[in-house]
């Protein structure tokens, strides 16, 4: 909201279904080795490995230095695509309608700030609790998913793939 005001005004104001994650319930996942700890398993996926690899290094960033405290701060992002894709039975997410706008009015100490709008229509859903622990499980279960991973051929078998294809092409 702070980076751009505008935008985020624009879209408050837009057509589209809304859905807010708040920052406290993002802190919330904030927490790596939670993760850590659900994608260490014997049987796991490349995407997995990778991921388990990534956190570890900002988790150890983190600890080394205080200026990397925040870097825990995306896992918000894997917490809004949890909500709005995931089993609402498994993460138990619980919304509140409420009617918001975004003050955007070229003021730098204003600019950005959410404000509870009570002559506006339309509502936007806010994320107000859900399960952190379920958030973790989703998350390292879908990654551990041999089904969900990525099936890399050899390049011989792409090479001649793209051959067979250009000769139906041709004919």
């Amino acid at each position: 909201m702070f980076l751009d005001p505008l935008a985020a005004k624009t879209i408050f104001e837009s057509s589209l279904d809304i859905t807010l994650i708040p920052l406290p319930m993002q802190r919330k996942v904030s927490v790596i080795p939670k993760i850590l700890n659900r994608l260490q398993t014997k049987n796991t996926t490349p995407e997995a490995i990778f991921t388990q690899r990534l956190l570890m290094r900002l988790y150890r960033l983190q600890q080394k230095s205080h200026l990397y405290r925040h870097v825990d701060m995306f896992l918000g992002e894997i917490l809004g695509a949890l909500v709005v894709a995931s089993d609402p039975n498994i993460l138990k997410p619980t919304f509140e309608i409420e009617h918001l706008m975004v003050y955007a009015q070229g003021n730098i100490s204003n600019d950005g700030e959410i404000i509870i709008d009570t002559n506006k229509t339309k509502g936007i859903k806010v994320l107000k609790d859900f399960n952190p622990v379920s958030c973790y499980d989703i998350f390292a279960s879908n990654l551990i998913e041999r089904k969900q991973s990525a099936v890399i051929g050899s390049l011989t078998s792409k090479k001649n793939f793209g051959v067979h294809r250009k000769n139906e092409l041709v004919t």
